[in-house]
């Protein structure tokens, strides 16, 4: 039997905590899949009103827009997490108030509340928003007309974006429907000139829009080779669409929206089974490989380039601040290795056990979602253990301590180089394509995982 080589979990835990200084930390931030009970001013457990049940691998654009309502308004709730049809059962308990299995729901003073637009509607007819943090327009009052009519055109940006996204055909119509569609959310942005939101400030507007815009940007560029958000490998959405930009941008500088919001790969991966299909038209195969990380497009590997080519990502909210471009952006990647680290050890025995599933047959029955299978065990035996195990370490080793910068050959544990490797890679490289975003982490840190374990599986 091996033994256990390199760090143990206890040292790189100490390490982690030595250099805690160098994390950053905003006040807001929040796990969507962790924290269970989000408590406002002086309120307890005991006096929570509102039980939200959302979707446990936090993918419902629907769940983002209501848990957005909630803290955006400073309200308490409690979270029950429940699985999607398309990657797993139901729980026994929410099938009895909600029998046909939709999400979101919320029970409000016992009340079951099902709809996010309807959920909406009662916590502010109930007045459960915080004073000063009312995000929804008062009955009668102008705004609520203009919030009205916003919120139509993303319900209208959102079905042009669907039809076109599980088309295979009429591809030029239907990019020319989505296009129209953001010319019309970039003329109601323009409207405000002291923006950068809807309706100048942050309201129920940008609930509604947060979750589709992030999802549009994402597919489109994957599916379709459309870009919404400017990046290095395409500048023209920057010039027709400037005030989205910013909007994003104001966005991002919000915590609520910054610990819901997902990235490019879990958002292309949680569509199509949500979906039913998703329809690429060849245009977006560069970005779709770069994005999967591909072997021989040069992603998920290291060193990293300061920017993504098709992924805009975003400074740490603690960092947006700094003058010095460059010093904030190592700095942003070192804060993204930590947490990457962090997420890891924080629950390194069922992290093991999930990249074990590699080494195990199917689960059955089988679901929808192509990189989830609830009902699959682990596989292999304890010396597939203990290597995973140890590649896991090295990973976090060189998370900590490698700067982003490739580990070296001779630096691998001599068991895994002994090993013959193809089973603990096989296994790293099942758990490097299912980090959920923000499930697990958050888009910067996915980002550097994902890396990280190319590297030590290219060694």
């Amino acid at each position: 039997t091996l033994r256990p080589i390199g760090p143990s979990w206890a040292e790189l835990s100490e390490d982690l905590e030595r250099m805690a200084a160098l994390r950053t930390t905003v006040p807001g931030l929040f796990s969507p899949s962790r924290d269970a009970l989000r408590l406002v001013g002086d309120d307890t457990p005991e006096t929570v009103r509102v039980v939200f049940w959302r979707d446990s691998a936090v993918w419902c654009p629907y769940c983002m827009k209501v848990q957005l309502f909630l803290e955006e308004s400073n309200i308490s709730y409690r979270v029950e997490w429940v699985n999607m049809q398309s990657y797993g059962d139901k729980r026994p308990e929410f099938l009895r108030i909600s029998p046909a299995g939709l999400l979101p729901v919320c029970e409000i003073d016992g009340e079951v509340v099902r709809d996010s637009d309807r959920i909406l509607k009662v916590l502010k007819r109930l007045g459960l928003a915080r004073q000063g943090y009312d995000i929804m327009p008062d009955t009668g009052s102008l705004l609520l007309g203009e919030a009205e009519a916003a919120i139509d055109l993303v319900y209208q940006l959102q079905g042009s974006w669907m039809s076109w996204l599980r088309s295979p055909v009429s591809d030029a119509a239907c990019r020319a429907a989505v296009e129209s569609r953001l010319d019309a959310v970039e003329d109601v942005l323009a409207r405000r000139p002291e923006g950068p939101f809807v309706l100048g400030k942050f309201s129920i507007v940008e609930c509604h829009l947060a979750g589709i815009l992030e999802r549009v940007a994402a597919s489109s560029a994957y599916f379709k080779g459309f870009f919404v958000r400017s990046t290095p490998s395409d500048r023209s959405a920057g010039q027709r669409w400037p005030r989205i930009q910013q909007w994003f941008s104001a966005l991002e500088a919000r915590p609520a929206f910054r610990s819901l919001c997902g990235d490019f790969f879990t958002h292309s991966h949680d569509l199509p089974p949500q979906l039913g299909t998703c329809a690429p038209n060849g245009k977006g195969a560069a970005c779709a490989d770069y994005i999967d990380g591909v072997p021989g497009c040069g992603a998920w590997l290291l060193p990293l380039p300061a920017e993504d080519p098709f992924e805009p990502l975003p400074l740490p909210l603690g960092l947006v601040e700094q003058d010095d471009g460059a010093a904030a952006s190592e700095a942003a990647a070192q804060s993204a290795r930590l947490e990457a680290a962090a997420a890891v050890m924080r629950n390194h025995d069922a992290v093991t056990s999930f990249a074990l599933r590699a080494l195990a047959l199917p689960g059955l029955p089988s679901v929808r979602a192509e990189l989830s299978d609830p009902n699959r065990g682990s596989g292999g035996g304890d010396d597939d253990r203990l290597l995973v195990d140890c590649a896991l370490r090295h990973v976090v080793l060189h998370l900590l301590h490698g700067g982003g910068r490739a580990p070296p050959p001779d630096e691998l544990p001599a068991a895994l180089r002994q090993s013959g490797g193809e089973r603990w890679r096989e296994s790293l490289r099942y758990l490097q394509r299912r980090v959920g975003v923000p499930r697990d982490m958050s888009a910067s840190a996915a980002r550097q995982l994902r890396a990280h374990i190319g590297a030590v599986c290219g060694l």
